[in-house]
């Protein structure tokens, strides 16, 4: 059976299975929400074919009434049209998720069956298969996963089990108190992934998270690998928010991968260190203010950014330039967000900056102008509390391609069939 009927029968089945409970059951008994919407964009390719994109997606979840059991389901349908000298589609089914769970947050018992998004440390994608995680007293909680990972295309179909096995745990504590931080959260995981039956990723994590008062958090982030070269990522960030002022500082240690046909894969130094500055300040609250961020990529070749900007009612505006001896991408940019009305949201952003880089065409030392544009609406019809469209139109220039031009259109429908019975 190919990946296309597997992917047909999966999602008829979970919709069946939706549509069935819900059927089969009172309102009073069952809860159904998700939603239903649409979009389309259209441009040009460098090799002047105009495309129209065509994307439909649902996403449903069926509760219980006092129930730890949930069912969930979201897919769709994509289609690129393209015209030179006749029409061409290319369209394909979408199954992007579907799982059973049980329990919620606040339950000791934790499981999830089926196809869902996983975040365990170094495991971060798509499994198909199971993940359960129990609490025990004094806030240690376990976890175990298995299963197939994948997919890497667009298509999201499902891999051949014995082609890209995954596993992994956790073990993590939440406790008070704890190197004088209102609420510390420390784990640590593990993670063995393959692909075609070699190892895609085989890695240990380490992570903690302490919230102290004042809004004030210290977050760190430790990636080894079981095999070559140790270390993986270092990250150390603490962040403190407050009503007129906010600040970040990061220092990272990165040991970077790239396959050998990767243009990143010639680079002298593959670990190197990164330091981030950043930090901004109402001068009258929620009417003026100004801020930066700086960071500094420390290798042999070294490069370091700074971006001061200006805060206004309605939006920032910035200017960043680069120094030292990294790719550089000088340039003012601006980002607007406005609402004149309740159910309307208009925001924009656009940036232009001289970059300079040797991986571009030309081998020169000339720059190199870069131009973004974007900008579009948000609407929720006050008649329609559900339904929310957004209009989007985008412009770029580069290099390589004079002129990218862009323009989108999603509409999407909420539904809930508690607020029905209301």
């Amino acid at each position: 059976m190919n990946s296309r009927c597997r992917q047909i029968i999966v999602a008829t089945f979970a919709i069946t299975s939706l549509l069935g409970f819900s059927l089969n059951a009172s309102a009073a008994d069952y809860r159904v929400r998700g939603s239903v919407g649409g979009s389309a964009y259209g441009y040009q390719d460098p090799d002047n074919q105009h495309h129209v994109w065509l994307l439909e997606n649902t996403s449903a979840s069926l509760y219980k009434t006092e129930s730890p059991w949930s069912l969930h389901f979201s897919g769709g349908w994509i289609g690129d049209y393209q015209y030179k000298e006749g029409l061409a589609e290319d369209d394909r089914v979408r199954f992007t998720r579907g799982y059973l769970r049980y329990g919620d947050l606040g339950s000791p018992v934790r499981a999830q069956l089926g196809r869902f998004f996983l975040v365990r440390g170094p495991a971060v994608g798509v499994l198909d298969g199971i993940d359960v995680n129990y609490r025990f007293k004094r806030g240690i909680n376990v976890a175990a996963f298995a299963g197939v990972w994948g997919p890497l295309t667009r298509e999201f179909e499902f891999e051949d089990p014995n082609e890209s096995m995954a596993f992994g745990g956790e073990i993590g504590w939440v406790g008070r108190n704890f190197l004088f931080a209102r609420q510390t959260h420390v784990a640590l995981t593990y993670a063995n992934i393959e692909r075609d039956g070699e190892v895609l990723r085989h890695r240990v994590g380490l992570q903690s998270t302490h919230r102290f008062s004042r809004g004030i958090t210290w977050y760190n982030l430790a990636r080894f690998r079981m095999e070559g070269n140790v270390l993986r990522r270092l990250v150390s960030r603490v962040r403190m928010n407050g009503d007129i002022c906010t600040r970040m500082v990061e220092v990272a240690v990165v040991s970077a991968e790239a396959p050998e046909s990767s243009y990143f894969s010639d680079f002298e130094e593959s670990t190197f260190t990164r330091i981030r500055l950043a930090a901004d300040r109402w001068i009258v609250k929620d009417m003026w203010g100004f801020g930066f961020d700086a960071a500094a990529l420390l290798t042999k070749s070294s490069g370091y950014r700074v971006g001061p900007y200006a805060k206004f009612p309605f939006g920032r505006i910035g200017y960043r330039f680069y120094m030292g001896d990294q790719p550089a991408a000088n340039g003012v940019w601006a980002q607007a967000n406005y609402s004149p009305w309740g159910p309307l949201e208009v925001y924009a952003y656009g940036s232009f900056a001289s970059y300079e880089w040797e991986a571009f065409d030309n081998q020169s030392s000339e720059s190199n102008d870069i131009l973004s544009l974007y900008g579009g609406v948000n609407v929720q019809p006050p008649m329609f509390s559900n339904l929310r469209i957004k209009l989007e139109y985008q412009h770029f220039q580069t290099p390589q391609y004079d002129e990218d031009r862009r323009a989108m259109i999603g509409i999407r429908w909420g539904f809930d069939t508690a607020e029905v019975m209301r």
